[in-house]
């Protein structure tokens, strides 16, 4: 028979662009595939391949004949006299000539180059189609050259030597001569064994470009699939998908090729796998130019996940049946349900078989070295009168290795006398029991043998994988149940440990649809719903919002978590990257197996700025402050304060990074870290609380060790060895010290801001942020971090300084100048549990160290940024101030909720006397001057009715650097003061006779003073902070 394959040829020039053949039937140079020519009388038309570049071929074996079919007829036929001995042509003129030029053949390989063998010839064979086109052929071995060498009889001899395909160096076939012109029309030409296979040739098979008698064809298959130069394991035309495992420790997938059925046809696309697991396809074009087929190829390496494990079952691939047609059967959803019969009067059964029983289907593996059971999987619970400590649980398993001259197997069963099913059953969380068998205690003699020859192998230093053995059947039934039964199988698969069998229950399935199936995504959807109860696994990246799953497997694949929480239950496994972006959050949990993920966060601030912030990631000495940013700083509250506060702060750039420790960085406005997310409770020990100045002393940074946000409320909660209150930091200026007014004083009341502009507080601390708190008692302390602290959300990058609650009566107040360069609040929230004194939880002391502004309310004369005091009416706090200049302040408030029709907040200017309802006066414009602890407004909360009646005045203080300042705001008899340092030693006392309306008194140094002013009305104390 003739061999096929795509041939270029052009006149004088042609060439061949593919393997060698012994058949042209496209040349790509002329009118559709055919070669077309023509040459005036005397004159000569061709076809040849390059001199000494011809990939034609002609088999000595096999090809007996020539043949060139034509266009319609031929433009010489054996009857056309005029192209014979006319006019004065000379005798025996040629008129077609078809010249073969070899290549060195064997035997003459050291004699001479090339063999010259040319075939001149008058009489040959024809035969014309039934459209009408004319094919001519000659018999070669009737062809002499003339040569001595090449004559009949050496024709004869060559053609019956054994060398196979010979290489033509030079191929041409021509016609010359003639009185006329000469029109070629050429559609093919090539060798051929017989008559027979020209003419069927001839009349069918062709070039698919439109001659009269050829068929067009609309076949895209593929009569070979190579991987690497070998053909596919059970390759078929008619399969179009093939799923290959290849062996343990594959990196690199194989190249595929394929060779087309019809030769018409073109392979138009190629793509190779380039990773694994990863897919091969061929896309082949049919010569109608309409009919497509891909054919694919999935690679996977060596899994004991994968090719242990029977998952899909399907009636028309015959795998899954009933042992003897017994009972009855189907397929669902990938699911073999089949229902139970009645063997013998009360005695009910049901076989399950996989594979042909003359064991022709080899699918699954099974590894003596590592696999140790034999599991199944039932969606929901078994039926129909099972005990599972009574019934016989029977298991056939054959199976076909190279390495043993006969196949292995073993059989056996398990029931009450060895084996109760009691000991080897696992139920899933959703209701699904698994089956599973010790395999040795199922071994023959054949099974013990060679798993005794793998295991002396595996020590000798031959690889696991080479001891695999191909599963030809498996067969299990139930007997002697009580009743009849139906059931449903989810898979079936050899496993090494229980746990694995248990894991393969929870995560791995089919994604058909059972309790607890993992869901996939595809890169467009997930096949189902994905919640917590189901496990989630991405085969194609994934970029979006968070979403919950019992667990995660990526794979290969990468995931881009953009915004919501990705809450994963169980593990998070695979190999692909996985990124939290900003504002996005993960929860992970304790005890689960999670793979890297690269978490990052923007910073509130300019490149330069300073912010507090941690580390959400397992320590690791790779992960350093370096990392954070170009200046990073650690806060050590052991260190003498100052006024600067620099001597606290130490270089922190090659520090490892500790979870829950905070850490302050500039240079950089966002932060990128990559390792294991911190789960469980995180321990922050050793915080400290030195002996000193106590608004000095026990404040310690630190930093929400998790991927998510936490609930400032269960955090402040939960340490109840430090002060009720969180101070949040995220300074503006440009890299250099921040202050004190950089800080956000948070308590379970609410929240106060620095600045205008600080963003939006939820009641949470946003992921890797920073943030100070203060040990209650001198000492040292440990503070704890739970995963009961963490929420869903709530962690956008704009998420501070606001608490949405509208069911709580809070007063914020904000405190600016004219030209809106300062800027300070205070918070006052009536709380049914709050009370006068010190409310842990509510109150918050007033943080200085920014000399321009700052507002608070005096809880005995203790500056505070947040207070709480209890729902009474009547119930009162005095407002202070301290101001770096003289300017025009606006008093305003900055919010109000809770608070009824009936009731209302009122403030009284202590200096001019006048009441302002806070309900209806939103804003207080007065002029200030400078100096500290000028505490010139009472709050009051109570019925409208009876706060207008209040006209009182009231004495207002007011420090500046050397001296505080009393105003009464009408003429008191002073008769004297005493000034007291905290110790109670007089620093200064004078005794007066005085009708004034203010008192100044001269203070000498810093530190706490105790005033008493000694008056006609009586007392007046107050303490103060210089």
């Amino acid at each position: 028979m003739f061999k096929a394959a795509v041939f270029i040829c052009m006149l004088g020039l042609g060439f061949f662009s593919q393997a060698q053949t012994n058949f042209i039937h496209t040349f790509s140079s002329n009118t559709n595939g055919h070669y077309t020519s023509s040459a005036a009388a005397g004159g000569e038309v061709r076809l040849r391949d390059p001199w000494g570049g011809s990939n034609f071929t002609l088999n000595t074996m096999t090809d007996r004949y020539f043949a060139v079919k034509f266009i319609g007829a031929a433009p010489l036929g054996p009857n056309d006299q005029d192209y014979i001995d006319n006019g004065g042509s000379v005798d025996g003129e040629v008129h077609t000539v078809c010249e073969v030029y070899f290549a060195p053949l064997p035997a003459q390989a050291t004699a001479k180059n090339s063999v010259d063998l040319k075939i001149e010839h008058k009489t040959y064979g024809y035969y014309t189609t039934a459209a009408g086109n004319e094919v001519y052929y000659v018999k070669l071995d009737t062809l002499d050259d003339g040569s001595p060498q090449f004559g009949i009889e050496g024709w004869r001899q060559l053609m019956e030597a054994e060398y196979g395909d010979v290489t033509l160096s030079n191929f041409q076939f021509k016609y010359k001569g003639g009185s006329q012109a000469v029109n070629l029309a050429v559609d093919w030409m090539g060798f051929f064994e017989t008559v027979a296979d020209i003419e069927a040739y001839a009349a069918t098979a062709d070039d698919g470009t439109g001659d009269n008698d050829e068929v067009i064809g609309t076949d895209a298959k593929l009569s070979n699939l190579t991987m690497d130069g070998t053909t596919i394991p059970g390759f078929s035309e008619n399969v179009f998908s093939y799923d290959i495992v290849l062996p343990e420790g594959t990196t690199t997938p194989p190249t595929i090729a394929g060779t087309l059925s019809d030769q018409n046809a073109t392979i138009t696309a190629t793509t190779q796998a380039s990773n694994l697991p990863g897919t091969a396809t061929i896309e082949v074009t049919a010569a109608d130019g309409n009919t497509t087929q891909t054919h694919t190829v999935n690679f996977t390496a060596y899994d004991r996940t994968h090719d242990q494990l029977l998952i899909t079952f399907s009636d028309a691939d015959q795998n899954a049946k009933l042992d003897l047609e017994s009972g009855s059967f189907e397929t669902i959803d990938g699911h073999f349900m089949a229902a139970g019969y009645e063997e013998s009067t009360g005695n009910f059964r049901q076989d399950f078989q996989y594979g042909f029983i003359d064991g022709t289907n080899e699918t699954l593996t099974l590894n003596p070295i590592r696999d140790k059971y034999l599991a199944v999987k039932f969606i929901g619970a078994l039926q129909g009168g099972f005990t599972l400590d009574q019934t016989p649980f029977d298991v056939y398993v054959d199976l076909k290795h190279t390495a043993v001259s006969s196949d292995v197997s073993f059989a056996g069963s398990i029931d009450a006398n060895d084996y109760p099913l009691t000991d080897y059953n696992y139920t899933t969380a959703n209701g699904n029991v698994v089956i599973y068998v010790p395999i040795d205690s199922l071994g023959n003699t054949s099974w013990a043998d060679f798993s005794l020859d793998a295991q002396n192998g595996v020590n000798g230093g031959d690889p696991e994988s080479s001891y695999d053995v191909w599963v030809n059947r498996i067969e299990f039934k139930f007997r002697h149940a009580s009743e009849a039964f139906d059931w449903n199988i989810d898979f079936v698969g050899f496993f090494t440990t229980v746990a694995d069998i248990e894991a393969a229950a929870n995560g791995m399935d089919d994604g058909h649809g059972d309790f607890d199936e993992a869901v996939t995504w595809d890169g467009a959807n997930w096949s189902a719903s994905v919640t917590e109860d189901v496990p989630a696994t991405l085969n194609a990246n994934y970029t979006g919002a968070g979403f919950t799953c019992a667990a995660l497997n990526v794979g290969t694949s990468d995931l881009s978590i953009t915004s919501g929480t990705l809450d994963v239950k169980g593990d998070l496994a695979g190999s692909g990257a996985v990124n939290i972006a900003s504002g996005a959050s993960l929860l992970t949990y304790e005890g689960m197996n999670v793979a890297n993920v690269t978490l990052n966060r923007n910073t509130n601030g300019s490149a330069l700025g300073y912010s507090f912030v941690g580390s959400p990631v397992v320590s690791d000495p790779a992960i350093t402050g370096a990392n954070l940013g170009s200046t990073v700083y650690s806060y050590d509250e052991t260190q003498a304060y100052s006024a600067e506060g620099g001597a606290r702060w130490a270089n922190a750039a090659a520090t490892q990074l500790q979870a829950g420790v905070g850490y302050a960085q500039a240079g950089q406005s966002s932060i990128s870290l990559t390792g294991t997310p911190n789960s469980g409770n995180v321990t922050v020990a050793g915080l400290t609380y030195s002996a000193g100045t106590a608004s000095e002393q026990g404040w310690n940074l630190l930093s929400n060790p998790y991927a998510a946000a936490i609930s400032t409320q269960a955090f402040i909660d939960a340490n109840t060895n430090l002060d009720a209150a969180i101070y949040l930091w995220d300074d503006k200026n440009d890299g250099s010290q921040g202050t004190n007014s950089d800080y956000l004083t948070v308590t379970n009341l609410g929240a106060v801001a620095a600045g205008p502009n600080g963003g939006s507080y939820n009641g949470n601390i946003g992921a890797m942020q920073g943030f100070f708190v203060k040990v209650a008692a001198q000492g040292t302390a440990d503070v704890t971090f739970t995963e009961a602290m963490r929420v869903s959300g709530h962690n956008d990058d704009a998420s501070f300084f606001r608490k949405a609650d509208a069911h709580e009566l809070n007063l914020k107040l904000a405190l600016t100048s004219a030209d809106g360069s300062l800027y300070n609040e205070t918070l006052i929230g009536l709380r049914e549990d709050a009370t006068l004194a010190n409310d842990r939880g509510y109150d918050a002391a007033k943080l200085f160290g920014n000399s321009d502004i700052a507002l608070y309310s005096l809880m005995d004369d203790q500056p505070m940024a947040i207070q709480g005091l209890p729902v009474v009416e009547g119930t009162s706090t005095e407002l202070a101030f301290n101001l770096s200049v003289d300017t025009e302040l606006t008093l305003s408030v900055a919010a109000l909720t809770g608070l009824t029709d009936d009731f209302t907040f009122t403030l009284t200017d202590l200096q001019t006397g006048k009441n302002y309802n806070l309900s209806e006066v939103q804003n207080i414009t007065f002029q200030a001057t400078k100096g500290n602890n000028q505490n010139r407004f009472r709050l009051t909360y109570g019925t409208k009715s009876i706060l207008a009646a209040d006209k009182a005045l009231h004495t207002v203080f007011k420090t500046l650097e050397d001296r505080i300042e009393l105003s009464f705001g009408k003429e008191v008899s002073v008769q004297g003061y005493v000034l007291y340092d905290l110790s109670g030693s007089v620093l200064s006392q004078n005794e007066l006779t005085l009708q004034t309306k203010q008192l100044i008194i001269p203070v000498q140094n810093e530190g706490i003073k105790i005033l008493k002013v000694f008056t006609a009305d009586g007392q007046i104390t107050r303490k103060f902070l210089f």
